[in-house]
């Protein structure tokens, strides 16, 4: 077997440092967010294209500020998500033409009391995402 030379493997290493390089970035891509505010949502979602994103953000009707801790289901679907630190939401469901959703506060008054809200919504024909902006109002507990 014939001895490589230096200068063969400096380039050997150069091509294999480049191929590496190359496939952590193809890497890197096929993981790369759908939903950049979603942390911990990588790729692409089981059924992507039978599937519709409700997606949104609850807030105090009063004060003007998110409300972490709201259960937000998703009737007949016995899907649901609860509000993160910024108010926000994710649930993926089966895509269907309207949804009947519960924002309800189950951590108490933690966060505040929040009276719990049912609304309906429809999905526009050609989306598979709903985006939403919730106002709730407070408890009169």
């Amino acid at each position: 077997m014939k001895k490589l030379s230096e200068r063969q493997r400096r380039l050997l290493r150069h091509v294999y440092r480049g191929l590496g390089l190359t496939a952590a970035a193809l890497g890197m891509q096929a993981c790369d967010f759908y939903e950049p505010e979603a942390v911990g949502m990588y790729g692409m979602p089981p059924n992507w294209d039978s599937d519709s994103l409700i997606h949104g953000v609850v807030i105090s009707d009063s004060a003007r500020t998110p409300v972490p801790g709201i259960k937000v289901s998703v009737k007949d679907l016995g899907a649901h998500a609860y509000t993160d630190i910024h108010g926000r939401f994710y649930v993926y469901v089966p895509r269907q033409d309207t949804y009947k959703l519960k924002f309800e506060d189950v951590d108490g008054p933690e966060n505040g009391s929040f009276q719990t809200l049912k609304k309906e919504i429809t999905r526009e024909e050609s989306y598979s995402v709903v985006p939403l902006h919730i106002f709730l109002e407070d408890s009169d507990d």
